[in-house]
This record gives C-alpha cells, structure tokens and sequence, in this order.
C-alpha cells in the first residue's frame, strides 16, 4: 500500500531562483587601443562564462563603466542570493591611484585610493565602501595600480564637523578589516576574497618580457575559476603553471616585478579557497533534540551550513517534509508528523549514505542508513502536530567536532550560514550552550 502511494504522490519542486551576479568593468581612459582590445576580450570571457554557470552576468567593460555601475557591482549588482549567501563577483582593469589626506589623529597622513570610471572620474574606496555593507560581494579582483597596497581601514578626517574615512580597497570591497594578509599562502575562513596589486600592475599588453603572457594568465584563470569550479588559489596556481610553467607562489606576479611605472607583485588578501562558482542549497538534514549530526559525505563539495529553524520538543522528531519553500528543491518540515512523513520516510528505506534512494532528510536517527530505526523515531511520534520550530537564530551556535577530539565554535551570520571546516566528522547545535534540535540546509 504505502508503495502504491509513492508512486502517486507528486512532490511540487520549485525551481531554484537563487541569482547573484558577476560584473565586469573597465576603463578604457588614456589606454591604447592593443590594450582596449585585450582588456575587452578578458572583460567578455568573464561575463560569458560567469552566465554559463549561472550568475546574472554583466558586461560593463567600457562606456558602462561609471561610477553609478562600480557602486552597484560592489553592492552585489542587485542580484544577490535570495537567501543572503554572499557570492557576487567583480572585475575591473584600468587605471588606478592614491590621494594623500591628512588626519587629525594619528596617523595624521594616510592614502585614499582610487579607480577611475571611463570618462577618467575617480571613484574613490571611501565611496564604495558605503555600498557593501551587507557584504554581498565576496570577490573582488582589481588588476589596476595601488589597489593591493593595504587592507586598509578608518581614520578620523576631521572632527568638527565629525568625520571619518574608509581607505583601502580590500577593506571598500569586502567590508571589513578582519582579513589573512596573504589569503594564497594562509587563506582565513572568511569567505571573503580580494586580488589586486602593491604598486605597479601590468597592462596586459605591456612591452617587456612577459607580453601577451598576462592576458592568458587572465583568461586561463578564470576559465578555470568559474567553469572548472577551482578555488581562486587553485585557480591561480593552475593559471600560472599554464602559462609560465611554475607554480604561482613562484612566478613573477607573486614575487614581483619592475614595469616602466615602478615595482609590484600580485596580493591576495582574505580567503584564497573560497570558490567562484555560485553556491546553491543542495540537500538537508534535521538533528533530534540533542543537536548532533554526522558530517555528510558528498560527493558534491559542502561550503556552508544553514541554520533553517530550530526545536526543542522531541515530538518534532520525524517531521521531515511537507512545506515547499521557494527557491529549494526539496521540502522543510510543516509540523506535523504524517503519512507524508511517512512515504518519503518509505521511498528511502533501506538506502546508504551515497545510495540511488538516499535522502539526508529521511536519516531520523543520524547513522548514514535509512532502517527500522527511523522508522521507530517517526512511528513513536505519528500524528503530533504543532508550533514547534523558531526561526529566530540569535543565540544559537554550532561547535564542529574533528577527528583528534578537539571542537571549534561558529556563530550562524544574520542569516544563518555557517562556513564548514573541511576536516570536521560531526557537529552539535546549541541554544545558548543548550543542546537543541535543528534544520540544516547544506550549501556549495
């Protein structure tokens, strides 16, 4: 009988409409029309790739490059995830500089840096940094003089009246001062990625030795970046082996180089393994009462964790479908423990962790097999219903639980993402160092 209604039942998918955007930039003021023409080819490939794996891509290299446009792309370019996972990226080539102002405290002289948009105006980092405070973009690769000198900060400007500036591009572009210096060689967790130059960035078509070499360093990187699913290192060290025949920590872009404009080498700050591929939510799971849950092995890469709601009635246990939620390809828990529980339940029994029939979801009692001792949980708590599940996620955490014993401890963002170590076994759900059950969406 419950097999006769599994093949009856219909489950309604929705499409995912999650979108974020990949924007190219570039001004093409003062520069040469070899340099237009390579600057436009890289600009192209990006947006084309960036749409053939879903982002919203725009391609504003040119007389699209104005200020209003770099603002808007910093800002995640109005397309950010429906659910708040920052992943939108950015490219600009074009000149670049600094403006020395001085500072009524110390240090009393500090640089602000600038990009220029394609009638040759300046956008300044104290501007863009207030568009990403939601912190959308979380890539960001300025190939433009000075833009990698520093991670930057704030400074007082004046105080009467009383004012402040943002400066450094790293800090204007990803919203935060709290990142790895050198992101390649000692990536943080931040998910958060800038690329840009110390001193002197090279044209793609400059005249010395490594000419027409840069714009395939380019075009090979984000190739490999957007289509190949690399991370921007890996990405970064495949490029230069490609073109060059070393890998990146040793090639001339990362030890530096001297160009007709003065010295520099390439800096990436903040976390250097975050992909450039848009994540999306690809399946979910739900503890008991007590928190904990195995960490899954996909065969899809996991970036993130997210908090859905959570619960502290065991009653709850074994509702695991029923509600379609906009954006997700498979149902959340609808508070009530049923026959719909229990043919999803059924559709998956008997299945391992990797099986064809496999579910996350139908892993009541978390041991990677669907067997009768799910079936107990969910027939122990058949036909409860009611308002079990809080979306409020302020206090809770998720300590990560690691092969040697020891933990780590992550509070979910605002809305509710987790990064996930890559070398954690299981982790626990707290409420205010209380133990309590919880739906978990996993993203990558």
């Amino acid at each position: 009988m419950i097999s006769l209604m599994i093949a009856l039942l219909i489950y309604s998918f929705v499409p995912s409409v999650f979108a974020s955007s990949s924007t190219a930039l570039g001004s093409e003021n003062g520069l040469s029309p070899p340099e237009i023409s390579a600057d436009s080819a890289v600009a192209g490939l990006i947006a084309n790739c960036s749409s053939m794996i879903g982002y919203s891509a725009y391609n504003w290299y040119g007389t699209q490059t104005t200020a209003s446009n770099v603002y808007t792309a910093a800002a995640g370019n109005g397309a950010p995830y429906a659910s708040g996972v920052p992943h939108s990226t950015t490219f600009y080539i074009g000149n670049g500089g600094i403006t020395t102002y001085y500072s009524v405290q110390p240090p009393f002289a500090f640089n602000q840096y600038f990009i220029l948009d394609n009638n040759g105006g300046s956008v300044y980092d104290n501007d863009i940094w207030g568009y990403t405070a939601s912190q959308e973009t979380n890539f960001a690769f300025l190939w433009s003089c000075e833009q990698g000198d520093e991670i930057g900060g704030t400074n007082w400007y004046s105080y009467i009246p009383p004012a402040t500036l943002a400066y450094g591009m790293p800090h204007a572009w990803l919203h935060t001062t709290s990142l790895s210096s050198d992101g390649y060689a000692y990536p943080d967790a931040s998910n958060l990625c800038f690329v840009g130059f110390n001193g002197s960035a090279p044209w793609l078509t400059d005249s010395w030795s490594y000419a027409g070499d840069i714009q395939d360093f380019l075009l090979v990187f984000y190739r490999k970046g957007l289509l190949g699913g690399y991370s921007v290192n890996n990405a970064l060290n495949y490029a230069a082996e490609n073109v060059w025949g070393t890998p990146f920590l040793s090639c001339w872009l990362r030890t530096g180089y001297t160009t007709g404009e003065g010295p520099g080498n390439m800096m990436v700050y903040g976390d250097g393994n975050i992909q450039l591929k848009p994540v999306n939510p690809l399946f979910a799971m739900k503890t008991l009462v007590n928190g904990w849950f195995y960490m899954p092995n996909s065969t899809q890469p996991v970036q993130f964790v997210k908090v859905e709601e959570w619960f502290t009635n065991s009653k709850a246990e074994g509702d695991q479908e029923g509600t379609s939620v906009v954006g997700y390809r498979f149902q959340f828990p609808d508070g009530y423990v049923d026959l719909g529980d229990l043919i999803a339940l059924t559709h998956a029994y008997n299945s391992h962790e990797g099986g064809p029939k496999w579910n996350y979801q139908e892993d009541i009692l978390p041991d990677r097999s669907v067997d009768l001792g799910d079936l107990t949980v969910l027939a122990n708590n058949y036909n409860a219903h009611g308002s079990w599940y809080s979306t409020n996620i302020g206090s809770l955490s998720i300590k990560f639980h690691f092969a040697d014993n020891s933990n780590q401890t992550a509070y979910p963002d605002s809305n509710g993402f987790v990064a996930v170590p890559w070398n954690c076994t299981d982790w626990t759900v707290y409420n205010q160092g209380t133990p309590v059950g919880a739906f978990l969406t996993f993203w990558g």
